[in-house]
């Protein structure tokens, strides 16, 4: 009979499997060991390549429902909005935050933490401790011994004494050092408090100019405004809950006299929407590959999409705009594509639509076909939409400013040795208008210089066309030798918020203080102090100089 002798264990955790090897040798036990985990590598390649299989269908199965969720919310563009609630709510315009309660980090001192624990010395161990007897009658009767007592009981004392007044200073130490520690808790204390009152204070006045700046803009609104319409408009379409595959870029002009809207929003292309409708597990090759819908459906789909975005958002403004004022809007659908027959970038309007607010509540949204409806509307389309055909938009935006003034050339007479903080505040907002023209002409934009205001801000707007990042600008330009306060910035935002623009920047030849760079943390605000313009200018091959110690 064979006796086993030696033995291992061993597993393989991925299949759970455990064994134990026995053999009548090492070697015996190493060949057997070697392959038992050698059947169970190949069982275990196995399992995994099933594994992958089982997860790579189940992943293509999750695809195709996230894809099929993407073209339902994009088929039901227009019902999805109908069973939305107001996209506009003057209250939650309003700040009604209240500052947070003043606290401070650090604990108060404990006295109990600082008290000298240790208890007093007590003069009978001191007695003890030096060996000083009690008094017995050779003491009396022997003056010799007398004397000896008196001399060992005054060492005793004198080290009781010792004892105790370092006691009695260490309690006195540990009172000023809790003093102390108080002092400096308190005093900490209050600088952070009074640190906490300008913040409060701060945060107030920013509150109270927040929510007079919404009084303002609800009672131009109310008022019929251009301006605040405008912005009041953006607002609503910008909050229009889409898809998250649609980028919302627009543009809103309102004439208060004809109660008339003009919306110029950018659509997307045809290469711009989804067209995958199935991910499907290719087994032969182990891979998952997409499904795009065929070019008739995706035309068909295309066109629907657009024209529901169309009738989408005539729907959202007319249901959230209240004035009487209000009467018409017209759509102008545009969109950025490549001309294949050129290869040229091309912009088209490829749908304009026109209606007033009792021809459109006549309709019954959730029951029309979009492209009988707007045909119904009388809209412009030139053939299918998903060739992209241009119309001529029934009305275009104005994007001309009564305000805007002749502009003039001062960057070709400027020369390294000009000061610019010694320059004239006009030369040198135009000199600004230039810079940035040159910025902006790069992707079609232009830069225009509005009249002059009283204190020499005048403002540039500037018309970015790209359809992601662009919109109305204003810039102000600040010839300054002191520092910029935050005054200023608000005007700046305070001039946005009128403007109905995108972003605000404001330009100086000094420097911004630290309220300042707090104030537009977090609003759409660009501050370019004289470093930052200097360097502007060279990037556009220009050597400027500012010496803010010139006096103006």
């Amino acid at each position: 009979m064979t006796r086993y002798n030696y033995s291992k264990y061993i597993e393989n955790s991925y299949l759970g499997y455990s064994k134990e090897i026995k053999g009548s040798s090492p070697f015996d036990v190493r060949i057997k060991v070697e392959n038992q985990l050698s059947r169970w590598k190949e069982q275990e390649k196995k399992a995994r390549s099933r594994e992958r299989q089982a997860n790579l269908k189940l992943k293509a199965e999750i695809l195709t429902s996230e894809a099929i969720t993407v073209i339902e919310s994009f088929r039901s563009l227009l019902n999805s909005a109908l069973e939305k609630g107001p996209l506009f709510n003057w209250d939650l315009m309003y700040n009604t935050d209240d500052f947070v309660e003043f606290s401070f980090p650090n604990a108060e001192p404990n006295l109990e933490k600082y008290s000298f624990k240790e208890p007093a010395p007590e003069f009978q161990f001191y007695l003890i401790k030096y060996s000083v007897p009690k008094e017995s009658l050779k003491h009396k009767l022997f003056p010799y011994y007398k004397n000896k007592l008196i001399k060992q009981h005054q060492i005793a004392r004198d080290a009781f004494d010792l004892d105790l007044q370092e006691h009695e200073d260490n309690i006195q130490k540990s009172i000023q050092n809790f003093e102390n520690a108080l002092h400096s808790f308190n005093s900490s204390k209050n600088k952070a408090y009074s640190n906490y009152l300008l913040k409060k204070e701060e945060f107030e006045k920013d509150k109270i100019e927040h929510n007079r700046n919404i009084d303002t803009f609800k009672r131009d609104f109310e008022n019929n405004l251009p301006d605040a319409v405008s912005q009041y408009l953006g607002i609503i379409l910008d909050n229009s809950n889409l898809p998250s595959e649609l980028i919302k870029t627009f543009e809103v002009q309102y004439d208060q006299h004809s109660g008339t809207a003009v919306i110029d929003y950018f659509l997307p292309n045809i290469d711009e929407i989804p067209k995958v409708i199935e991910y499907k597990y290719i087994a032969t090759r182990k891979v998952i590959s997409p499904i795009d819908m065929k070019v008739k459906e995706l035309n068909q789909f295309y066109e629907v999409t657009i024209y529901q975005l169309a009738l989408r958002s005539i729907y959202e403004i007319f249901t959230n705009v209240y004035i009487e004022e209000f009467q018409s809007i017209i759509f102008n659908g545009w969109v950025n594509g490549i001309d294949k027959s050129t290869g040229n970038d091309f912009t088209s309007c490829i749908i304009s639509l026109q209606t007033n607010h009792a021809e459109f509540a006549d309709l019954t949204l959730s029951r029309v076909s979009p492209k009988e409806c707007v045909r119904k509307l009388k809209g412009l389309t030139a053939g299918s939409l998903a060739q992209m055909a241009p119309v001529k938009p029934i009305m275009q935006i104005n994007k001309q400013d009564t305000r805007f003034v002749e502009s003039k050339t001062v960057l070709a007479d400027l020369n390294s040795t000009d000061n610019l903080a010694e320059m004239p505040w006009e030369d040198f907002e135009h000199l600004v208008r230039e810079l940035f023209s040159k910025f902006f002409s790069k992707d079609g934009g232009e830069v225009n210089v509005t009249r002059a205001s009283r204190d020499g801000g005048v403002d540039a707007i500037a018309f970015d066309p790209d359809p992601i990042r662009g919109g109305k600008y204003v810039i102000q330009a600040k010839r300054y030798n002191n520092v910029v306060g935050v005054s200023a910035v608000r005007d700046l935002y305070g001039t946005m918020i009128n403007e109905g623009a995108v972003k605000g920047i404001l330009v100086t030849t000094s420097h911004f203080g630290s309220d300042s760079r707090e104030f537009v943390k977090d609003k759409p605000i660009t501050l370019l102090d004289g470093s930052n313009l200097m360097h502007l200018f060279k990037e556009h091959g220009y050597s400027v100089r500012i010496d803010i110690k010139a006096k103006s």
